[in-house]
């Protein structure tokens, strides 16, 4: 869930995707993709920021893994 939101961050600072829009992230451990999210896209600026409209959302999760612990 947390590279989910971190791809979005790196993407909207890098230039590739606006913000506001609504992107599909991915994202999972080393040994593949496990969660996956509709984000409203953001900065890593205004993630947090005072203007609400700005801020980071997740909108919706499409899949989590049933199991939480991926250390062994």
């Amino acid at each position: 869930m947390k590279v989910c939101v971190e791809v979005v961050l790196i993407a909207v600072d890098k230039g590739l995707t606006p913000p506001g829009q609504d992107v599909i992230a991915v994202g999972g451990t080393g040994d593949g993709s496990d969660s996956a999210t509709i984000v409203k896209a953001t900065s890593t600026a205004d993630m947090l920021g005072s203007d609400i409209q700005k801020r980071l959302e997740i909108r919706e999760i499409l899949a989590m893994p049933i199991k939480k612990k991926w250390w062994r």
